[in-house]
């Protein structure tokens, strides 16, 4: 029976990052002189971005893989337009790679986001995460049991607590009787 449901755990985690519909094509209005390439990719380079994309099948290699498609780097201006929220630190940029010639063509955010098909949230998520510890790639932190460091040395005291009393000889004992 556990065999039956850790297969069907497996295929909906399975489901769970896999593609849920096809790319759309962005519709950037870029000037064609502008830092974003984005009029220039063809619907094949953006399905076969999409494809490779969604061929990993777990949130920590589809992390991996947007890292590898952003670049980081810190900004040069911190304006504030309103006090309400702290000065931008972080500033990405998108990239999206074509077939002929292979190379890797900047894009907008919101290009990156509708051929990937994931939330802008998510992005922005995983760049704050690498770029706070340090560049590194991404990691899975979900699930496991917070709370036993916690409680490791209270645990510890309560053991050795049990251990130091003295244990009484038993008084149903079949040999004294």
């Amino acid at each position: 029976m556990s065999d039956l449901l850790k297969k069907i755990e497996s295929k909906k985690r399975c489901e769970r990052y896999s593609a849920k519909k096809l790319p759309s094509f962005p519709k950037c209005k870029h000037k064609t002189n502008s830092t974003f390439k984005c009029l220039t990719l063809k619907t094949q380079d953006v399905a076969r971005f999409h494809q490779n994309f969604y061929k990993l099948n777990n949130k920590v290699s589809q992390d991996n893989f947007i890292l590898k498609h952003c670049r980081l780097s810190k900004c040069h201006r911190k304006r504030l337009k309103d006090q309400s929220r702290g000065p931008k630190n972080l500033s990405a940029e998108y990239y999206v790679t074509i077939k002929n010639p292979h190379k890797q063509v900047r894009v907008c955010k919101s290009a990156f986001i509708k051929i990937l098909q994931v939330g802008k949230d998510r992005v922005t998520g995983i760049l704050q995460r690498s770029y706070k510890d340090g560049g590194s790639v991404a990691k899975e932190n979900r699930g496991g049991n917070h709370k036993k460091d916690r409680y490791a040395q209270r645990q510890r005291s309560v053991m050795t607590f049990i251990e130091s009393i003295e244990a009484a000889e038993p008084h149903y004992c079949r040999a004294k009787s």
